[in-house]
């Protein structure tokens, strides 16, 4: 893949921007985190996904909607809520790597994902009394 505006006077002219502009300073953003953790651990699912129905053959370009019918000839309940939440997911997740929306505003629908009982403090997040 390569990207027409990432030539070598662009990216050097971006560089030396960010070296005026940031004076070596590199700052994470939370939003950038979300959206890195949340990508890993979508990932980790759809290799998981793939490597289970490795047998029937499944298509590695398209959503995760491609394993249902693998699912459900090893006899895997996908018509429940568990499977819909995945489904909003992936669309999550196409629109993160897609760059379809803001950030941030993914980052909001990500959270709503997340167990009720989830507390974040401090930069941390806690689940039933435990920092994860």
């Amino acid at each position: 893949m390569t990207f027409k505006f990432l030539n070598q006077t662009n990216f050097d002219a971006l560089l030396s921007l960010y070296d005026r502009v940031n004076t070596n300073s590199l700052k994470l953003r939370e939003d950038n985190l979300i959206t890195s953790i949340f990508l890993q651990i979508y990932g980790q699912l759809e290799d998981d996904l793939y490597r289970e129905c490795e047998a029937h053959f499944i298509k590695k370009n398209a959503s995760i909607i491609r394993f249902e019918p693998a699912l459900k000839a090893q006899g895997y309940g996908i018509d429940n809520d568990a499977w819909q939440k995945l489904i909003q997911i992936a669309k999550i997740r196409n629109c993160l790597i897609h760059s379809c929306y803001a950030r941030s505003i993914l980052s909001c629908h990500i959270f709503k994902l997340l167990p009720s009982n989830l507390v974040r403090s401090k930069n941390q997040f806690v689940l039933n009394s435990k920092v994860i």
